[in-house]
């Protein structure tokens, strides 16, 4: 029998789910508050439709129905920080992205989100930058499609993020 999947408290991931295609998925960012439960944000459209809207919920069921196919671990947000990094990640435009030369979608949002958090120091990346974003979609979606053929879900630790960073409250980097 499988045991739960757990995250550990407060730490930001990558989860990508299943969409029942060969080679896309959908991208979302999940800020861990407990094991078992914590906060999605992500941008959704209608099907058919090419508008995306941010979107931000709380959740308990950290699997998205069992669609979830990896959940990559990429830095810890202490408690007090929830709240800015949240509205934060609301702020990210859901336009064209400039930045990586492509039409919205929940994997660009993502990207310009990290590209964001980098910058601003809520993340840190050894390769920083549009190739160190690119680098972690490389690294999520191979062990997504690797996970859907083994038909399993994953919780791994983003190599792309080997320093771990605490930014805590004050502003100190630990």
């Amino acid at each position: 029998m499988a045991l739960p999947l757990t995250h550990k408290p407060n730490t930001l991931s990558l989860h990508l789910l299943d969409r029942g295609s060969p080679s896309t998925f959908h991208w979302i960012l999940y800020l861990s508050t407990s094991p078992t439960q914590g906060q999605t944000f992500h941008l959704i459209n209608a099907p058919g439709s090419d508008v995306w809207t941010f979107d931000s919920q709380t959740t308990q069921d950290i699997t998205h129905g069992s669609r979830l196919l990896v959940a990559l671990e990429l830095g810890e947000v202490e408690p007090a920080l929830h709240t800015a990094l949240a509205e934060r990640l609301a702020q990210v435009p859901v336009g064209y992205s400039t930045k990586f030369r492509e039409a919205m979608t929940c994997r660009v949002w993502v990207k310009e989100t990290l590209f964001a958090l980098e910058e601003e120091g809520y993340l840190y990346l050894p390769v920083g930058g549009v190739q160190g974003v690119d680098r972690i979609e490389e690294e999520a979606r191979g062990w997504a499609m690797r996970d859907r053929v083994a038909g399993r879900t994953l919780v791994a630790t983003c190599s792309s993020c080997s320093k771990r960073v605490t930014l805590t409250a004050t502003g100190a980097v630990v």
